[in-house]
């Protein structure tokens, strides 16, 4: 998810030497050089026969489709077909000459495979890759300049210090080893892995996707903290780490590896589990123990994965990502959520339209209860009062539909608020109106003043005398259609002030007004509707509205002005932030 998963071999250790491999990618076009001169690595025979290693020990496939190369299958096997191809080792000719008559596949505890060999001449041989210090383990010999010899301490020294240099230039490192075999050995084991005789060391180069750094960064904005968890050596994780800025450059302290993982018990892991971004030489298991103490810890996890020994930690985790391209079918089964493009900038993406789609739920809410709400007072002390309706309900219908369901749709597809990602993770057992209600209250009571306060006008002080009211009467359609458009009015301004927790609309300014520019339009086409209700006569029937003077729709809408009384932030309590809580755990 952090890097391109495009490898390249770009260094190789054998005979005591470093090679390197020029040229990118799967076409097989490059040199090999040699303390910076070319060389044919044919006339080298450790070279060759690491190359040859590489790949038969190797289930990928290189192929030639017009002018460009494609690679079947994993890209570390791809890279290492492509880097032999360079040599002029094409893959055909060596399956044909070397046929496979058995394999021990790779497994993620094991951190190797092997497979094995009958060529038409000689016998029976296993050719074996994997992490360098699992493979340097299981060697007792090394081949040197064309011979075999016993594997010494100082070849051992030498090769781990080599493996290290290259990883600290962020390279992912495969060592090869082989053993011949007795031709009548029919089961193979993980025993015929023993006593094995090391070749060299392969390193390979994947770039970080360049979206990578900024989805780093943008999610330490977030409040969210990034940790890594790889299979690759401690110093090609940290090396890596460093590249993407998931780890300062200066610090090493931030890398765990699996067998210093082994040797924790759940307690000292709990201990330490905050502080460490990269674990390195990782298995499934660890990623479990990983998110079990973040859990404890007060964490919420979101765990990646795309192997089947992944799925138990996908599954116990708060979210669960899936690889869309490299996952399996049981990882995806097992996960919340499939990532089709295996992208870590994607993850930070979902989280920020994720954000996003939750702060537009609740404008849409704010403004949806509040008017709702007035429309529950008006209607309940009009008929405890013995007024008439206030609202028909071929009104109250109209305002749901057109009225409040144009702005409020508008606001479900409001733009992203500019500060959206420099805000903590909330709080997730924060329930989505529990923050509101002061705003609904206050906003459903100015709202109910706005509108029932020109519709008592109309009943009492503008005329002499009290009831008994018709309901068709034009005193009481009067009425009714000053309430009518105080409530319509009102929400206009209701709507502009539901699009920020903090900013009433005086702070938004112009810009906030225009900025959703759907909103902005629903309202003007809205208003239109709404005079078009009032002054067309055909509508009046189906409406039960009828023409307003210019001074009653000047008392409506003076009503409705009070909708810019409704100052959010200081309505909206702050909201509780997970780095809050967390803060509060550890004090305590």
């Amino acid at each position: 998810t952090l890097t391109k998963n495009e490898m390249t071999v770009s260094k190789l250790y054998a005979n005591g030497e470093v090679i390197e491999i020029t040229g990118s990618g799967y076409t097989p076009k490059g040199k090999f050089l040699r303390n910076g001169a070319a060389f044919d690595p044919k006339n080298n025979s450790s070279v060759e026969l690491l190359l040859k290693a590489a790949v038969l020990c190797n289930n990928a496939n290189l192929k030639r489709e017009g002018e460009r190369w494609v690679m079947i299958g994993d890209p570390t096997e791809g890279a290492l077909v492509t880097a032999a191809a360079k040599a002029g080792l094409w893959q055909e000719k060596l399956v044909e000459e070397y046929p496979r008559v058995g394999e021990i596949p790779f497994d993620s505890m094991r951190k190797r495979m092997s497979t094995i060999h009958m060529p038409s001449e000689g016998k029976r041989v296993v050719y074996t890759k994997g992490a360098p210090e699992g493979i340097l383990g299981l060697c007792s010999y090394i081949y040197d300049r064309g011979r075999v010899r016993r594997l010494g301490e100082k070849d051992r020294l030498r090769i781990l210090e080599v493996s290290h240099e290259m990883a600290e230039e962020a390279l992912r490192l495969l060592a090869m080893a082989y053993r011949e075999l007795p031709n009548q050995l029919q089961e193979f084991t993980e025993e015929t892995e023993n006593d094995l005789t090391f070749i060299g060391l392969v390193g390979m180069y994947d770039p970080p996707r360049e979206e990578v750094p900024e989805a780093i960064r943008l999610c330490k904005r977030a409040g969210i903290r990034p940790v890594m968890i790889t299979g690759d050596h401690k110093q090609t994780a940290a090396a890596i780490a460093k590249k993407i800025g998931m780890i300062p450059p200066e610090d090493e302290a931030l890398v765990l590896t699996g067998e210093e993982l082994d040797r924790m018990s759940d307690e000292m892991l709990l201990g330490i589990v905050n502080k460490v971004n990269v674990y390195a030489r990782a298995s499934p298991e660890h990623k479990m123990r990983i998110a079990r103490a973040l859990k404890q810890k007060g964490h919420v996890v979101a765990m990646t994965g795309d192997g089947v020994n992944d799925a138990p930690a996908i599954k116990m985790a708060d979210i669960g990502v899936a690889m869309g391209i490299k996952g399996t079918d049981v990882t995806k089964e097992a996960s919340d959520m499939v990532l089709e493009d295996d992208n870590f900038a994607t993850i930070v993406s979902a989280v920020e339209e994720g954000r996003h789609i939750y702060e537009n739920i609740k404008k849409y809410m704010r403004l949806m209860i509040t008017v709702n709400f007035d429309e529950f007072f008006e209607i309940t002390i009009a008929s405890l009062a013995g007024f008439p309706l206030p609202l028909l309900p071929i009104q109250i219908l109209w305002v749901n539909i057109v009225s409040d369901g144009l702005p409020a749709v508008a606001l479900g597809i409001d733009p992203k608020e500019p500060d959206l990602m420099d805000r903590p993770p909330r709080d997730p057992s924060e329930g989505i109106l529990e923050r509101i209600w002061r705003f609904i209250f206050v906003g459903a009571v100015l709202d109910f003043f706005s509108s029932f306060i020109p519709f008592l006008w109309v009943l009492t002080v503008g005329f002499t005398y009290w009831g008994p009211w018709g309901a068709s009467d034009p005193l009481t359609v009067k009425a009714r259609t000053m309430a009518f458009s105080a409530v319509v009015f009102f929400e206009f301004f209701l709507a502009f002030n539901s699009r920020s927790e903090t900013k009433s609309i005086f702070k938004q300014g112009w810009k906030g007004i225009t900025a959703n520019k759907t909103l902005f339009y629903s309202i003007i086409a809205s208003v239109l509707i709404q005079f078009a209700i009032i002054y067309i006569p055909f509508l009046h029937p189906i409406f039960h509205t009828t023409a307003l003077s210019p001074l009653e729709l000047m008392v409506c809408s003076l009503g409705a002005l009070s909708g810019l009384l409704i100052f959010p932030g200081r309505l909206i309590k702050k909201p509780r932030y997970r780095s809050d809580l967390l803060g509060q755990a550890s004090d305590r």
